[in-house]
């Protein structure tokens, strides 16, 4: 488990310094470049795991002919999976703790350590971060090493916790939704983790209640919509009447911007 753990960290942080470096050398937007190596990535995981086809070609490397026409890696060991917290059907395992583990180390790594300053520093004005001493460019290589990392993190746990396998379909918009939990948690470790809790209690009960009440699921997106516009709201209504903010409230609470 530790080591299938460490090496999802680590090709994640590999994978996550690409966007870092082009930032620092092209000034590409880690938001656009992020997104176009997820298609990159998919495409590498699908063809590792290519079952062929009816004209001759031949299988990804990693593929298990076991599985057929199925394009999937071979079931891990079981010495490799992650026990079960809470046996199916509610399926919760052991990767709980990992996260809240993570969710620490990232509040002391950002609250409580002279990197996680430099890091908040680099987000919230770069020029006043490179005129004080800050390795401007290294910062924002580490910050996406970080969470690459991160990502690579959530990946392993998934595989090794659930679904004991990889599969071309793996992750299903998981990425995407971690970005509106990074916004509805307002950056912050603490805030991250309550609304990935409430998301995945969110999408976790839809098809439990389609099944016993008779409501579609689709009511759960809607109510995800809703909790983010109510919170994107004050940002949005501040940009469009131009309203400032308090001064105390500038003061207080930092700002991460897109290019941090």
């Amino acid at each position: 488990v530790s080591l299938g753990l460490l090496a999802a960290i680590f090709g994640g942080a590999l994978w996550g310094a690409i966007p870092g470096i082009l930032k620092v050398t092209t000034g590409a937007h880690e938001v656009i470049v992020t997104i176009m190596l997820n298609y990159v990535a998919a495409l590498i995981g699908g063809w590792t795991v290519y079952a062929g086809g009816t004209q001759g070609q031949q299988p990804g490397p990693l593929w298990d002919p076991a599985a057929g026409a199925i394009s999937q890696t071979p079931i891990i060991y079981d010495s490799a999976k992650l026990p079960w917290l809470v046996p199916p059907p509610y399926s919760v395992h052991y990767g709980v703790f990992i996260a809240l583990a993570a969710v620490a180390v990232m509040w002391w790594l950002i609250y409580r350590m002279t990197k996680g300053f430099e890091i908040r520093t680099v987000g919230q004005n770069m020029g006043a971060a490179r005129y004080s001493g800050i390795r401007v460019g290294w910062t924002i290589v580490l910050t996406m090493m970080i969470a690459g990392a991160l990502a690579g993190l959530a990946g392993g746990v998934e595989t090794l916790g659930f679904n004991h396998k990889f599969a071309p379909e793996f992750g299903g918009g998981v990425g995407f939704d971690g970005i509106t939990v990074a916004l509805l948690g307002q950056t912050n470790p603490v805030g991250v983790m309550l609304a990935a809790f409430l998301f995945g209690a969110l999408e976790g009960g839809a098809s439990q209640m389609q099944f016993q009440s008779g409501v579609a699921a689709d009511i759960i997106a809607v109510i995800q919509a809703l909790v983010l516009a109510f919170v994107a709201a004050p940002t949005l209504i501040r940009q469009l009447y131009r309203i400032r903010k308090p001064v105390d409230e500038v003061e207080s609470t930092p700002t991460v911007s897109w290019g941090a």
